[in-house]
């Protein structure tokens, strides 16, 4: 069983840390097996060895419901306008 792992968009090694061992702590040991920092922006479709991967509850969650992390995605769409000024004027007033 190969423990290559391939990079999705808006992946970042903390997400890849917490989908195959469970915890972001393990972006370290995750850095350090494949020769790379925390932080370097990784390649949607390289691959990354995730060969120590644990078995945690979590991880497992994530492999049963095909969750992939992603937390460095850029390109957030807003659906409303949002803030805490605008909810607070919303309840408070009357907003036609």
């Amino acid at each position: 069983m190969s423990n290559n792992k391939i990079i999705k968009a808006g992946q970042a090694l903390a997400d890849i840390a917490t989908q195959y061992t469970g915890t972001a702590e393990n972006v370290f040991a995750l850095a350090a097996l494949n020769g790379i920092g925390i932080t370097d922006a990784l390649k949607p479709g390289a691959t990354i060895d995730a060969g120590m991967v644990s078995v945690f509850e979590v991880a497992s969650y994530f492999a049963t419901y095909g969750i992939s992390p992603a937390s460095s995605v850029a390109d957030v769409q807003v659906l409303a306008p949002g803030g805490i000024e605008y909810w607070i004027i919303e309840y408070d007033f009357i907003v036609s």
